[in-house]
């Protein structure tokens, strides 16, 4: 496992003057590493020395690191001892891909002479370009002087205790962003791995408490955000000795690693908002669904209610008043029924649009919908039957009503007939006739037809109204009474009329 270095454990070494980047380029874009002249440079350990290479190599950019480094080190104070030390140091320990360096010689012509013969036997054991230079101006001929620092005869003013603080301030930044970048996703995975509720106020709960997580998280990425505003404008900001508004390079290399930090932020950011999104409308439709399926039970309650009522309604009346009755109170039922089945349209409607918004919940909601239409349908069809067998119901109890008012008319009819009146022609002529005119009215009843009658209203005529069949039987028991009655009658006057001729033929 690598060893994570920040600024704070190279800080010490980098102000001893061992080693920094000061944001120059060589011609081929390679960041330029800078040793300067210094004796603590030998007294550095092998891990000191890997630390800050360590760390130096990880301040550029991913793609600016894999394309390699070059390295400029001041040894005109040293010895060809401390060169070759160099040397092996950077091919055994560069945590990087070294491309080339450029080393200043030790001052002193036999020095420098020395140094050329030492070099010259061990070149071969170091697999990356070596330039060995007399004077600081051979550098130039190498690497641009807009590129080297002032201590190269450049132009690049460093200040290494203000490059320092400036990446004390990036590290704090860029652990900030880190530690947002884990909340967000620690939050994101809390509120994916959360099951949706079962119930309306748990799922109204859930979308208010992630709505409320959201927000703050919403604001603790605006907080972040411009902290690392805040701290680009600082670095960009010109510093007192410089003239002008153009950023020395390792202004600009610190700009890039903030801008880095803020686009990374952007992206969190981003990728949080694409999570919300989805998690929202899930939430949302869970809301929905939770909804739809806490008004379906209430009207399922309802419409169930409606159904039993209309299978428990099986009276159909012993007169014609409680008929009308039953038929007051039914149409009072239907009447009722209505709102009742426009809320369940509406809930319905209602499901189908949840269904067309593609929620993850419509194989559910699709069964519900089914059954508010088969409950509806059933209690509609039940109730019309339920109007038609109480209309039969009354027409039967106000046929029977006449036909009972018929017959007791009809016996009093009978009873009015004098039997001394008949015992003449014209007697018996009045009674035929009175009988006769009121059996006529018979037909109003419409009961000549036994089959026809039981056809109408075998339907109904269940175990409820077999009383009524009694008296239907009763009215037609009084019709026959009648019927034989007027042939009892035709039969008196048929022997009076025959006791006239007999008497006629003994006169002769």
């Amino acid at each position: 496992m690598e060893m994570e270095v920040s600024i704070k454990h190279v800080a010490q070494i980098m102000q001893d003057g061992v080693g920094y980047l000061s944001g120059g380029r060589t011609s081929a874009g390679l960041p330029i590493i800078t040793l300067p002249d210094t004796e603590k440079f030998t007294a550095l350990s092998d891990d000191g020395f890997v630390q800050l290479m360590m760390y130096l190599t990880r301040v550029p950019s991913m793609i600016e690191a894999d394309r390699g480094f070059a390295i400029i080190a001041d040894r005109r104070n040293e010895s060809w001892s401390s060169v070759k030390t160099l040397l092996y140091r950077i091919s055994g320990l560069f945590p990087g891909s070294m491309q080339c360096i450029y080393i200043i010689k030790p001052c002193g012509w036999f020095a420098r002479k020395f140094s050329d013969f030492g070099y010259s036997l061990v070149k071969d054991d170091f697999n990356f370009k070596t330039v060995l230079l007399d004077t600081v101006e051979e550098l130039h001929s190498h690497i641009d002087p807009s590129q080297l620092t002032t201590d190269f005869k450049g132009t690049i003013r460093f200040n290494l205790q203000l490059w320092i603080e400036d990446r004390m301030a990036i590290e704090r930044f860029a652990a900030n962003c880190n530690e947002t970048s884990k909340i967000v996703q620690a939050i994101s995975d809390e509120m994916n791995q959360h099951e949706l509720p079962n119930d309306l106020d748990a799922a109204k709960l859930m979308l208010h408490d992630h709505t409320v997580k959201h927000n703050e998280m919403k604001e603790d990425i605006l907080s972040t955000r411009r902290h690392g505003e805040t701290l680009l404008g600082c670095i960009r900001k010109p510093s007192k000795d410089t003239a002008s508004f153009k950023l020395n390079p390792d202004k600009l290399s610190n700009v890039c690693a903030v801008e880095r930090l803020l686009v990374q932020l952007e992206e969190t950011e981003k990728s949080f908002d694409v999570f919300w999104d989805g998690h929202k409308i899930k939430l949302m439709q869970c809301v929905d669904y939770r909804r739809f399926d806490y008004q379906f039970k209430q009207v399922k309650l309802v419409l169930d209610n409606y159904l039993y009522k209309i299978n428990d309604a099986n009276e159909l009346g012993d007169s014609v008043a409680s008929v009308e009755r039953l038929s007051t109170l039914h149409n009072e039922f239907e009447g009722n029924t209505h709102p009742a089945f426009e809320s369940a349209e509406k809930l319905r409607s209602e499901g189908i649009e949840l269904i067309t918004q593609e929620n993850y919940a419509g194989d559910c909601i699709r069964p519900k919908c089914e059954d508010i239409s088969e409950l509806i349908e059933e209690i509609e069809r039940k109730t019309l039957t339920r109007t038609i067998v109480l209309s039969k119901s009354l027409e039967l109890h106000q046929r029977i009503h006449k036909a009972q008012q018929w017959c007791s008319k009809g016996m009093e009819v009978l009873a009015s007939q004098d039997i001394d009146t008949c015992q003449t022609k014209e007697g018996v002529d009045q009674g035929l006739k009175n009988i006769d005119a009121y059996l006529e009215n018979c037909k109003e009843l419409k009961l000549s037809n036994p089959k026809e009658f039981h056809t109408m209203f075998s339907d109904i005529l269940n175990s409820e109204l077999s009383s009524k069949q009694a008296q239907r039987e009763h009215a037609e028991v009084c019709f026959i009474y009648f019927a034989r009655k007027h042939i009892i009658l035709n039969c008196v006057y048929f022997n009076y009329l025959n006791g006239i001729m007999e008497e006629s033929r003994t006169c002769f």
